[in-house]
């Protein structure tokens, strides 16, 4: 985890703030893959019901040598959707932990997820 937070820290004190959420996806996607830290772009998830699969789908957040959920945005208001949302990911994958970057208010935020 704390390689993930270096790669970010890293995009952030080469780039800053200002770009859109799919820029900023990229600059971190770029950056890992050149410190060889193993992501999943919409990694798959299964909706289930008790044990019967009712929905595949790719998640909108990454999945980071498949033990952390990563979300990367750019948003000025709070990230209270995607923190839900990534809690909800983290029970469906049998994770505890996921890290959301947000690089659109007036600083670079980072908060852990727990599930």
């Amino acid at each position: 985890m704390l390689k993930l937070r270096e790669a970010i820290l890293y995009v952030y004190e080469c780039h800053g703030l200002g770009y859109g959420k799919t820029v900023c996806q990229k600059l971190v996607e770029t950056e890992l893959a050149f410190q060889k830290i193993q992501f999943i772009k919409h990694a798959p998830i299964e909706v289930k019901y008790k044990t019967e699969v009712i929905r595949n789908f790719k998640m909108r957040f990454g999945l980071v040598e498949n033990k952390v959920i990563l979300g990367v945005t750019a948003l000025q208001k709070e990230c209270n959707y995607e923190i839900l949302t990534m809690q909800t990911y983290l029970k469906a994958l049998g994770l505890s932990v996921g890290l959301l970057a947000n690089f659109g208010k007036s600083q670079l935020e980072i908060r852990g997820v727990k599930a």
